[in-house]
């Protein structure tokens, strides 16, 4: 999907991104350099993102495998669009032929109209809030859920990237909600052409004929000026009012009432049809910023970026400076918005420079959490709160196993989204495959967009 110079990737992109970089762990600083430097050679984009999708095209076919496996967005998209449009077209066609001729026109502004505009407001709080960094919590019942959990081939993915996938399901919630609509159009006019009809209105409530006027002027105001024929007339209003048993309609009069279809139509088109299309394309806009951002901070990503930037340095003699080098211009520094964690005094033995991957943090922004009691975990929890890091990093102690309080510690944080949790070695001894998939195991439980693990490795 491209936008100008601007490449947006699909989940698919994200997804093999997400695999191969757990592949990686398991491969060489050297060989990865070797093989990431001579990618960078090749790849003539600018953008990061563009240089992380052809990162992921160079990797071998195998990773492609997936694909098979991975439901493709557009071939959903369109199952979507069709069902909606077919929807909305039985929808309404089932309302008109049911109503023996006469079709109440308070019941049709409350399903074809008002429920619309409902959903358009729910569909603006959750944009909003996913926005602001605080989502609404998804409904178990909810379809998006369902087709999202069975699209994607690993639903720890689809737990992993919920920012994103609910932006999708915005997006795509919107345009069905347009389709909707406009297969709903089609069939009142394929209706309206083929049988007659009439528009009646009546309530429980006592509503004189000036108060029904009073409502559909205020309702057509935004196109009185522009498409005056699509008002109601108070004579239109007034032979429509029935009443069951006493109010009689005949050929003439089924003509007058019908007055209404122009004002239903235009209701349908400004206040259920429009904003439906204003939704779709902001929540396009947003999960392409979201989709793009996602993609180039996702743990592991700059490590990527910087070695297929950084020129490989070999010497005949390892030397320390040209170690350092090296390392350096693999990880680099974390920069000032990532804040640290040292829990249960992971870094008591050890100070955060001697790590490549944890390099570069300030003092004032490594906080000691997990050693104290609740109360004290909380003002600390607190303090990472105000202090609005785009990235939380995590040591922890390899060997100890993985406990609830740390899990509820991050949960907690108001405003965290992406979370590395590192594995302090002991004794630097190399990290069991059985206690990277503990780890991994309890980083699926926390309640964040992205968590990874990865291994803390001495400079």
């Amino acid at each position: 999907m491209r936008k100008g110079n601007y490449v947006t990737p699909t989940l698919s992109d994200l997804y093999h991104l997400r695999e191969q970089i757990d592949l990686d762990l398991s491969a060489s600083v050297e060989d990865l350099r070797r093989r990431d430097h001579a990618i960078g050679r090749e790849c003539a984009s600018l953008d990061d993102v563009g240089k992380l999708l052809f990162w992921i095209r160079k990797q071998p076919g195998s990773m492609m495998e997936d694909e098979a496996r991975f439901v493709d967005e557009g071939a959903v998209a369109n199952v979507l669009r069709i069902v909606a449009l077919a929807s909305g077209f039985l929808g309404m066609s089932g309302f008109l032929s049911n109503g023996q001729g006469l079709v109440n026109v308070f019941i049709f502004f409350l399903f074809f109209v008002l429920l619309q505009v409902f959903f358009c407001f729910i569909s603006i709080w959750v944009m909003f809030r996913s926005m602001i960094g605080t989502p609404p919590v998804i409904l178990p019942v909810n379809p998006m859920k369902y087709l999202f959990s069975r699209m994607l081939p690993d639903r720890r993915f689809y737990r992993e990237c919920q920012s994103v996938i609910r932006l999708l399901a915005l997006r795509y919630g919107q345009e069905m909600g347009a389709v909707f609509t406009i297969g709903a159009v089609i069939g009142f006019f394929l209706i309206l052409s083929t049988s007659g009809f009439g528009f009646v209105w009546g309530s429980t409530f006592s509503l004189s004929n000036s108060v029904v006027m009073g409502l559909t002027d205020i309702v057509s105001y935004p196109w009185s000026s522009m498409v005056p024929s699509a008002m109601v007339s108070g004579e239109a209003i007034e032979i429509s009012r029935h009443q069951r048993g006493v109010t009689w309609l005949g050929t003439a009069e089924i003509e007058i009432t019908r007055q209404w279809w122009p004002f239903l139509i235009m209701s349908m088109s400004v206040y259920a049809l429009f904003p439906r299309v204003v939704l779709w394309g902001a929540s396009k806009y947003f999960y392409r910023r979201t989709m793009r951002s996602s993609f180039v901070d996702y743990p592991g990503s700059e490590r990527v970026l910087a070695r297929m930037t950084s020129p490989v340095v070999t010497t005949q003699a390892g030397t320390p400076d040209s170690d350092e080098l090296s390392e350096t211009c693999e990880v680099g520094e974390l920069g000032p918005e990532v804040v640290l964690v040292d829990w249960s005094g992971a870094l008591e033995t050890a100070s955060g420079d001697q790590f490549i991957e944890i390099k570069g943090v300030p003092a004032g922004r490594i906080i000691e959490a997990g050693s104290g009691s609740l109360s004290d975990d909380a003002i600390q929890g607190r303090r990472i709160t105000g202090m609005k890091p785009r990235r939380l990093v995590v040591v922890v102690k390899a060997w100890e196993p993985p406990m609830a309080d740390l899990r509820d510690f991050i949960a907690s944080l108001e405003g965290v989204s992406r979370c590395s949790i590192y594995l302090m070695p002991l004794a630097n001894k190399p990290i069991s495959n059985e206690i990277f998939e503990d780890w991994r195991r309890f980083s699926r439980e926390i309640a964040l967009d992205v968590v990874d693990v990865f291994a803390l490795g001495r400079d």
